[in-house]
């Protein structure tokens, strides 16, 4: 996982909350991450895999918006290492 520099800008102003799913009883798992954007304060979510193999952002607000949840994994993951809200693996 890429680890952030004090240098780089970033790109999630607030994180508000962050959640841990399961997808049913052998479905991959997955936490949930509600943050404001830093560039224009829009409310997004960050789904990220349990595995850390997908990370996708999303508008709630707006199904036509698009965004590069690989622009944003290295936050959505400090965030969630921070809340220890996903189980942790052997």
């Amino acid at each position: 996982m890429a680890h952030l520099s004090q240098t780089t800008p970033r790109l999630i102003r607030e994180v508000l909350s962050v959640r841990y799913h399961r997808n049913g009883i052998s479905g991959i798992g997955f936490c949930r991450v509600d943050f404001i954007e830093a560039q224009n304060g829009e409310r997004l979510i960050g789904i990220v895999a349990e595995d850390g193999g997908f990370v996708g952002v999303i508008d709630p607000t707006d199904a036509t918006s698009r965004w590069r949840g690989n622009d944003f994994a290295a936050e959505l993951h400090e965030a969630i290492e921070s809340c220890s809200v996903a189980p942790r693996r052997p």
